[in-house]
């Protein structure tokens, strides 16, 4: 397999996982079978990421193998191609893998330290490229380089449609930017405010639904004619 200058055969990238997986194991088993069964908790039934993307590859595949035109084939492998790279579930457990190998244990969001904030310090949605930055990060911590070389193939921004890059660098000036556009106002209202003799529009506050009072008397609604009676 060639993408870019990644090259290497799939018996190669099935090896680097298996020594991922083989240095949790040996570190702690019980962390280990922890990240493997996944432990998260009280849910219904019927909520396993891996089992619905198990099936949905199938039917895909089953899909695709029709007798149809190549066009078709294509937009179909890459709606399965962009389903695969989402599955948060990968992605949980190569990073509890980096964890019980760095001697930390198991836990149910392993990139909670890494999320976004706010200026009240909550976490904010975390994108699928912010944590495969972040699982770079921490596969390199632990000296397992190689698992990061096939997560830079498998996970392709050209492919997937990700103009943003998956270095941390970039990141975060592209987050310091975001940030700056939604502090600075807009050039229509700055020049608006700074427009010589405007006052700000009042906004008259109400004391009930009508606008002015009622009707309390005949004398309000009743005609009056002159000259006549």
């Amino acid at each position: 397999m060639t993408i870019d200058s990644n090259e290497f055969s799939p018996g190669e990238g099935k090896s680097r996982l298996h020594e991922l997986f083989e240095a949790a194991k040996a570190k702690d088993e019980f962390e280990f079978a922890c990240t493997l069964l996944r432990v998260r908790g009280v849910e219904g039934a019927g909520w396993d990421p891996f089992g619905e993307t198990h099936q949905l590859v199938e039917d895909l595949i089953s899909i695709i193998n029709a007798p149809l035109v190549p066009h078709t084939k294509v937009r179909l492998g890459l709606l399965l191609y962009s389903h695969l790279t989402e599955v948060g579930a990968t992605h949980d457990m190569l990073a509890n893998l980096t964890r019980v190998i760095a001697g930390e244990r198991y836990i149910i969001d392993p990139f909670l330290d890494r999320y976004p904030r706010n200026r009240k310090g909550e976490p904010q949605f975390f994108s699928t490229p912010g944590k495969v930055r972040a699982l770079r990060e921490m596969l390199d911590s632990v000296n397992h380089s190689p698992v990061v070389e096939t997560l830079d193939w498998f996970f392709h921004a050209s492919v997937r449609n990700t103009s943003r890059p998956l270095s941390a660098a970039s990141g975060a000036a592209q987050r310091e930017t975001r940030s700056n556009s939604l502090r600075t106002p807009s050039a229509a209202y700055t020049a608006s405010a700074r427009r010589p003799g405007t006052r700000p529009r009042r906004t008259r506050r109400r004391s009930g639904p009508f606008t002015r009072p009622p009707p309390t008397g005949p004398s309000d609604t009743t005609p009056v004619f002159k000259g006549v009676g």
